[in-house]
């Protein structure tokens, strides 16, 4: 499994986990993690990383389908002129389900 690269910073501007997380869900936590990631790179920042994490978790848990978020992803990194190819973004994916892991087993 891929660690992340420097350029891929987990720093999302004022996105918490703590404020999109209230379960102990692995895929949850994963995908608000995905999401801040996406959202700090395309720039969004307070009520605006805050919709579209909200929107993001409201699509993927209403399909369930891992490959739907990524290609979410990919698209919305593609439409604000930040490429990741799509193996990339996947790969940060797994990588956020294993810290999400890691992360409810720190808390239990």
């Amino acid at each position: 499994m891929m660690k992340p690269h420097a350029s891929d910073s987990l720093d999302a501007g004022s996105g918490h986990i703590e404020d999109w997380d209230g379960s102990d869900s692995p895929v949850r936590r994963r995908n608000v993690l995905a999401c801040l990631w996406v959202g700090g790179k395309i720039g969004l920042e307070g009520a605006a990383l805050s919709r579209y994490v909200q929107t993001i978790l409201d699509t993927s848990e209403q399909s369930g389908d891992n490959e739907r978020l990524v290609s979410r992803l990919v698209a919305d990194l593609t439409s604000f002129g930040v490429g990741r190819a799509e193996a990339i973004v996947s790969e940060r994916v797994s990588y956020f389900h294993q810290e999400a892991l890691r992360q409810l087993a720190v808390t239990d």
